[in-house]
């Protein structure tokens, strides 16, 4: 089954006491990933704001698949165990004001 090309979509944050939205850059995945039940995928990520500057600890990686958070910070390496199609949602979120940037992409865990 060939791999899924990655969708990304960005949304907007809130804006509260503190400013803007992060700017979130997922800086390194493979174009199309396919994927073995329980093998470990690297990502890479990056996340800044005007107010509090390098965010990238407040990454947050969980997938529609396998419950809940899947990856903390900016280099998770996250094993995936369900079998299917992955949507991963990054999340970094600025710690002043907790306004919040949001992108996903897609990954395909097969036997």
């Amino acid at each position: 089954m060939p791999g899924l090309a990655p969708a990304q979509k960005a949304k907007k944050g809130r804006f509260g006491a503190g400013g803007t939205a992060p700017d979130l850059v997922i800086e390194s995945f493979a174009a199309e990933v396919t994927t073995a039940v329980a093998n470990t995928t690297d990502f890479v990520a990056s996340a800044s704001d005007a107010v509090d500057g390098d965010i990238t600890a407040t990454i947050d990686w969980t997938s529609d698949l396998d419950a809940a958070s899947v990856g903390t910070g900016g280099t998770p390496s996250i094993t995936l165990t369900a079998l299917g199609t992955h949507t991963i949602t990054v999340t970094a979120t600025a710690p002043t004001g907790g306004q919040t940037t949001v992108k996903t992409i897609q990954v395909e865990c097969v036997a």
